[in-house]
């Protein structure tokens, strides 16, 4: 189900050979799901403990929303705030894998000075074209993900004429920009959700198996998103059961990490594939 990956960055190293899951915490008040947002120290901390406790490999921290139509999140805003949680988590959980999600430079920057170990970037790089210079000069573990123009007008750039051939040249320019050690620690996401259409999104789960020949791991978020609460026509809260459901779909189809934000439910999903695997 997964090939023997390795991340490897400040002293730690993280096997794939298993699948891991990545937590979710939004530093924002404006997530497209609320019980993802955090807006206290004491909550913060809570929330990550509970993640790791429940099985989260790898927790990501983000200011920025990314929903369709939200806006660029103003530069200071972002740096502010990651100054303020970043620390307290490093210190609280050291041995952990810290991901922040931004798709500015700067901030990358200034996480990984305050000791991330994993820059997630929803643009690949395209939004701050400082993104990779970056990432190349610290030699960061990196998390590329597809997506057209930016979260407020993603949606109105969905032409594709095929979209696993745009996946593949997509991951493959950004492939040839990164270093050797980079590339050894770089993990690519479709971007369900970003610049795709319901039938887009799940055309890209039926053939996720097709990144596999891109020889690097793959991460999904599909966790509470649209695809399912709007095919469903159900509520965001309601969606725990479909996550669940295309969560066990995406390992099958050959993902390595599983972003989420309901961690116990994703382990579950994460141990009873490989039982079967190994049964």
């Amino acid at each position: 189900m997964s090939k023997n990956f390795t991340l490897a960055y400040n002293g730690k190293i993280l096997s794939l050979s298993t699948p891991k899951i990545m937590g979710v915490i939004n530093l924002n008040n404006d997530s497209f799901y609320f019980g993802s947002r955090i807006q206290s120290e004491t909550a913060f901390i809570e929330k990550a403990e509970k993640m790791l406790l429940d099985g989260a490999a790898i927790l990501d921290i983000g200011v920025a929303s990314s929903r369709p139509g939200a806006e660029i999140i103003d530069k200071s805003l972002e740096a502010d705030l990651i100054s303020r949680y970043l620390p307290i988590l490093r210190k609280a959980f050291n041995d952990s894998w810290i991901s922040v999600d931004t798709y500015h430079s700067q901030t990358a920057s200034l996480a990984i000075d305050l000791g991330a170990d994993i820059i997630n970037d929803i643009s690949g790089g395209h939004i701050d074209k400082n993104m990779l210079e970056i990432i190349n000069r610290n030699k960061c573990p990196y998390i590329a993900m597809h997506m057209r123009g930016t979260p407020n007008d993603m949606q109105s750039q969905v032409n594709y004429e095929d979209i696993m051939i745009e996946l593949l040249e997509y991951f493959n320019k950004i492939i040839a920009q990164v270093s050797p050690i980079v590339k050894s620690n770089l993990m690519i996401d479709p971007g369900i959700g970003f610049a795709k259409t319901l039938d887009q999104n799940y055309q890209i789960l039926n053939n996720l198996s097709i990144l596999k020949i891109l020889n690097q791991p793959i991460l999904i978020g599909i966790s509470r998103k649209s695809l399912i609460y709007k095919y469903l026509e159900i509520s965001i809260e309601d969606s725990l059961n479909g996550t669940t459901v295309l969560n066990t779909i995406a390992l099958l189809k050959g993902a390595n990490i599983l972003r989420v934000h309901d961690v116990k439910e994703a382990h579950q999903v994460i141990s009873l594939c490989n039982k079967v695997e190994n049964s």
